[in-house]
């Protein structure tokens, strides 16, 4: 702990911090632009985490249903500052990494291959693409870190535990929401099935998101810019905790982490989450 200043700490003081360096006051504006959606959100709820088994606290849980289909969103926030910004290494995105994993629900059907049964429900978990989500050739983050100057001697220095702590929370924070798509489709009568797809997303302030890719032309030199969105690889299992009790839903596979500003998280929602970005991606595969 910092050595602190001798005078009391003032009701000035409190408003100080919870508007300008509380990283709260961050998260209750990605809370607002949520809230002010036609969204579902669940706000700093706990739940156990399904590795360690220890009581943890998510920001945000997201969740919006159309007919039938369900979108989650596990959303962390991660307010940074703009002398210690966020630093994507990418390269081109290849064909084998344009997917998105999407969980099939329905009525319980003859056993097949690739079917998990589960009382009247049948499960099956499976990769589309390419697609619109994540197009071929798209930069995609290989590499994450934080990058700044040292106070004391102005070197380059870079952290990355933070940030990877970060969406470790929100992909760890994805398996109950995955577990939720086994009630999705409630008509006995029905072999349509419904459809559910669940994305981590970690948003930072504006002007702190930034990448850098590998010129075409294979020299060791990369081109940087700031940006609002960018995606990264992961290649994540959701695997089911109900696997000791004799039974188990598919795993559910996470293919990137989506990295974002506050302007990236107005577009991704507009364009993927209210509008229909979704629904072409499921017509495309």
């Amino acid at each position: 702990m910092k050595k602190l200043a001798a005078p009391d700490i003032t009701e000035a003081d409190l408003q100080e911090y919870l508007e300008s360096s509380s990283d709260f006051a961050f998260e209750i504006s990605v809370l607002r632009e949520l809230e002010s959606r036609a969204l579902k959100v669940d706000h700093a709820g706990h739940y156990s985490d399904p590795v360690t088994g220890k009581s943890r606290e998510f920001d945000f849980r997201v969740r919006r249903d159309v007919d039938r289909f369900r979108l989650a969103l596990a959303i962390e926030a991660k307010n940074l500052s703009k002398n210690f910004p966020l630093l994507l290494t990418c390269l081109p995105r290849p064909r084998e990494e344009s997917w998105v994993s999407i969980m099939k629900v329905q009525s319980e059907q003859p056993d097949g291959p690739f079917n998990i049964s589960i009382g009247n429900r049948c499960l099956n978990s499976f990769k589309v693409g390419p697609n619109r989500l994540y197009p071929e050739q798209e930069p995609t983050g290989r590499s994450i870190a934080q990058v700044g100057r040292d106070a004391k001697d102005s070197g380059i220095t870079a952290a990355s535990t933070e940030i990877y702590e970060k969406w470790g929370q929100a992909i760890a924070s994805l398996h109950e929401m995955v577990a939720e798509f086994e009630d999705l489709n409630d008509e006995e009568d029905s072999y349509d099935g419904s459809w559910g797809i669940a994305l981590p997303i970690v948003v930072v302030p504006d002007g702190t998101l930034w990448r850098a890719v590998l010129h075409e032309d294979g020299s060791p030199s990369y081109k940087i810019e700031e940006v609002d969105r960018v995606s990264h690889f992961c290649a994540m299992s959701i695997k089911d905790p109900q696997l000791a009790r004799g039974f188990a839903r598919p795993d559910y596979e996470v293919s990137h982490v989506e990295f974002v500003t506050m302007t990236g998280l107005r577009v991704f929602l507009s364009s993927w989450i209210e509008g229909d970005g979704i629904k072409k991606l499921l017509r495309d595969n």
